[in-house]
């Protein structure tokens, strides 16, 4: 069964991929209808509603999946692209929990730090975004490539 789900989320993706939209859509549709309790298939449904630029239509779906429970890198995916569907129609309150929930959740996921940083600039709060590109990048990349200038920098951003 799980293997036949599996082809179901795969043609459907592909439908959607290939311009299809409608298809992939209904056969996403039909899936979470007939199987309301697999949270892959919410997930799947709502990354494909996103990619499509329908983020009111992908964000129910996204906490449906939640709600269910997935793996840890589905969890990751779903918070990350929840939070950015919430900044795309504006709910940044939303947003920010979201993503704050991602980071505080995968400390060391840097995707999910730069997607923060974009929020908080919605959110005007352009310093503390800087801030969190700043210890982002000190924490990701070897002191030695600063060229010496690796603790003035912390310092500074630290500052902040």
């Amino acid at each position: 069964m799980e293997d036949c789900i599996d082809s179901i989320i795969q043609k459907a993706s592909s439908l959607i991929e290939h311009g299809q939209n409608g298809r992939g859509l209904n056969m996403f549709q039909m899936l979470s209808d007939q199987h309301p309790q697999e949270s892959k298939i919410w997930l799947q449904y709502a990354l494909a509603l996103d990619k499509l630029a329908m983020e009111e239509e992908a964000i129910p779906k996204y906490k449906k999946a939640l709600e269910l429970g997935l793996s840890k890198e589905d969890e990751r995916i779903a918070l990350i692209c929840l939070a950015s569907s919430y900044r795309n129609v504006g709910q940044i309150h939303s947003a920010l929990e979201t993503i704050e929930q991602a980071c505080e959740k995968y400390r060391q996921d840097v995707a999910a730090h730069c997607f923060y940083s974009l929020i908080l600039i919605d959110d005007n709060k352009p310093t503390q975004a800087v801030k969190t590109l700043g210890g982002l990048l000190l924490n990701e990349v070897e002191a030695q490539k600063f060229d010496g200038f690796f603790q003035a920098l912390s310092d500074k951003f630290d500052d902040l």
